[in-house]
């Protein structure tokens, strides 16, 4: 069974975010590269998204996977994930 048919079997609106958070399971890859957003139907993907970096597509800076921006939350919760402290071992 496809995720666009066990959404609608669930009665769940198929739409670029709603599929994936259940694609995905609500754990986005991050970085979103361009390998997952081929793998979304052809009439989800967004590669408005998307720019040539290097010869590289990559997502535009403040760019979200489902289409919406970044909270200040959110981007406070990825800098403290990002940022680790080193140990008295270093």
């Amino acid at each position: 069974m496809s995720v666009k048919d066990f959404m609608k079997e669930l009665g769940i609106e198929v739409t670029r975010e709603s599929y994936i958070n259940v694609a995905w399971a609500d754990q986005i890859p991050d970085p979103w590269t361009a390998e997952e957003e081929g793998m979304l139907p052809e009439e989800l993907q967004d590669w408005d998204l998307f720019e040539l970096v290097n010869g590289e597509l990559v997502l535009k800076e403040g760019a979200y996977p489902s289409g919406e921006g970044w909270t200040e939350e959110e981007i406070e919760e990825r800098e403290a994930e990002e940022y680790q402290p080193p140990t008295e071992e270093e």
